[in-house]
């Protein structure tokens, strides 16, 4: 049990240290969206912990009432939240924390994925460069498709084998005889007036 307790508490403890480094989980979401205006402000990207609200939640809870699952797709911002919109239904000061406390949220320091302007628009560059041109395909046809094999024959089948004698069985002990008992003393019949 006491095993058990310090596993718990460990886990609890990597949990809260890991929360407060800002170190980023399976599943965590970093919202790097506006990353050029945030910079200037000196406002770090956001590190959503998606696993550990995944943990208190089920997935119905968000998605899709509140969050479009789509990347891009939630336009998430400030005014928004306070507003109570996105994570500010549960982020109200009443279910959870309000949104007054900057550095819990925007608190990521690393690497940010490259979002689009708008969920058919093209990316937008993290490193202040203007986004690339791509050329957009002009060809309407659909792609070539390779031809289905016609071949109908079934598969060769290993053959089985015919063997119908059961196997053999080893044979059963045919002792009898009761277990040995080791003599157990008889239960002290004195009174204890007796004694």
């Amino acid at each position: 049990m006491k095993r058990i307790a310090v596993v718990v508490s460990l886990l609890f403890t990597a949990v809260i240290v890991a929360a407060v480094i800002g170190y980023a989980e399976y599943a965590d979401i970093v919202i790097g969206r506006q990353v050029e205006s945030r910079a200037k402000i000196g406002v770090k990207p956001v590190l959503f912990p998606h696993w550990f609200h995944r943990i208190r939640f089920k997935c119905k809870v968000c998605h899709e009432d509140i969050f479009i699952l789509r990347r891009g797709a939630n336009d998430i911002n400030m005014n928004a939240i306070i507003n109570g919109e996105f994570c500010g239904k549960c982020h109200n000061g009443q279910i959870a924390w309000e949104p007054v406390f900057c550095d819990r949220c925007h608190s990521w320091d690393g690497p940010v994925p490259p979002y689009p302007e708008s969920p058919t628009g093209p990316p937008v560059s993290i490193y202040n460069e203007p986004p690339a041109a791509s050329p957009v395909p002009t060809n309407t046809e659909p792609p070539a498709v390779s031809p289905v094999p016609t071949n109908t024959e079934p598969p060769a089948v290993s053959p089985v084998p015919t063997n119908t004698e059961p196997p053999a069985v080893s044979p059963v002990p045919t002792n009898t005889e009761p277990p040995a008992v080791s003599p157990v003393p008889p239960p002290n019949t004195e009174s204890p007036a007796a004694k």
